[in-house]
């Protein structure tokens, strides 16, 4: 799942252009971000009786705060998509987010409001809501999301686990480099 840049609460996060602390260039408000699927790498969905694979993924977030020693860096995903599944697998609502610095140049993501359906078998499985953990974003020149989450279950049969489960390895396209860090 392509989650939302944004940042922490007020523990002072800011996502900057340059290593630098304290933050000298730091992107605001206004700025998308976009991310692909790694090469090589399949996101996968656990939804109980199924597990759908993709090959393909995108991603967009525009960040709708700019963050601050007072201010949460908080995103909005503008756009969101799958392709190449064994399953039918679609995006319902992309959310929104932020991101709290957690060390180094990395943070770990808060996402809610995004809604995904995975269908099999006749069955439909609606996943979404707030995931509180489990989505890291890797700063540095070549940034990276790693996604190892739990998405609540919204609706669906008693086939359908609660949580299911998503993992995912994206790299930021840019605009890089990318430095979460501590304001």
């Amino acid at each position: 799942v392509f989650v939302v840049f944004g940042a922490g609460t007020a523990s002072a996060t800011v996502i900057c252009k340059t290593k630098t602390s304290p933050c000298e260039s730091p992107y605001l408000k206004g700025t998308t971000f976009n991310a692909v699927l790694s090469p090589g790498t399949t996101a996968v969905f656990k939804a109980g009786f199924m597990t759908i694979e993709c090959s393909e993924g995108s991603g967009s977030v525009e960040m709708t705060t700019s963050g601050s020693a007072t201010e949460t860096v908080k995103g909005l995903t503008k756009t969101l998509s799958f392709g190449g599944c064994n399953a039918e697998f679609k995006v319902l609502k992309t959310g929104s987010g932020e991101i709290h610095w957690t060390s180094k140049t990395n943070g770990s993501f808060t996402a809610e409001g995004m809604e995904v359906t995975g269908s099999a078998l006749g069955v439909d499985c609606v996943y979404g809501g707030k995931i509180s953990s489990g989505i890291t974003l890797n700063g540095g020149t070549s940034p990276t999301i790693g996604i190892n989450a739990k998405v609540p279950l919204i609706s669906g049969g008693f086939l359908c686990a609660n949580p299911g489960s998503m993992t995912a390895s994206l790299t930021v396209t840019g605009p890089t480099p990318l430095y979460v860090l501590a304001s």
